[in-house]
């Protein structure tokens, strides 16, 4: 028999990357409302993180999913 196991993060780990991701988008956020730009420039700058955000949990789904 062949059995594979699967490897998981620790609770630590997850915690970890979780709050890094809050704390990352949160102080971006936060940057934005504080700049002294235009509401326009503001929106492009929110969608752009919210861009590469999807695209990063994308990718490394994908990564992850290619390494079985």
């Amino acid at each position: 028999m062949n059995q594979r196991y699967r490897r998981r993060n620790t609770p630590a780990f997850t915690a970890a990357s979780y709050l890094a991701l809050g704390a990352g988008l949160f102080l971006f956020c936060l940057g934005i409302y504080n700049a002294d730009w235009e509401l326009n420039v503001k929106g492009y700058y929110l969608l752009c993180m919210v861009l590469i955000t999807i695209s990063c949990i994308v990718v490394q789904k994908v990564v992850r999913d290619n390494g079985r």
